[in-house]
């Protein structure tokens, strides 16, 4: 897993997964934003501070999975 250039790369990895419309370049696409939001919950401290974007995390790990599912991926 490579480490996201910033701490916010992870939105523009989800959006560029989120808004693909080549079917064969999906997963690839939801491979990458997962692990860059993976990285990104890993490098938050577990302060009240971080809540906030640990939440948005979740939610984005939630509706990539619900893409995968509308793409016949399997889901890990």
């Amino acid at each position: 897993m490579s480490e996201p250039r910033s701490p916010l790369e992870w939105q523009t990895l989800y959006a560029a997964a989120m808004l693909e419309s080549d079917s064969r370049r999906v997963p690839l696409r939801i491979e990458r934003a997962s692990e860059a939001i993976h990285t990104r919950l890993m490098q938050l401290p577990e302060t009240s501070s971080a809540r906030s974007e640990q939440v948005e995390l979740h939610s984005a790990l939630k509706y990539l999975r619900r893409l995968k599912a509308q793409h016949n991926l399997p889901l890990t």
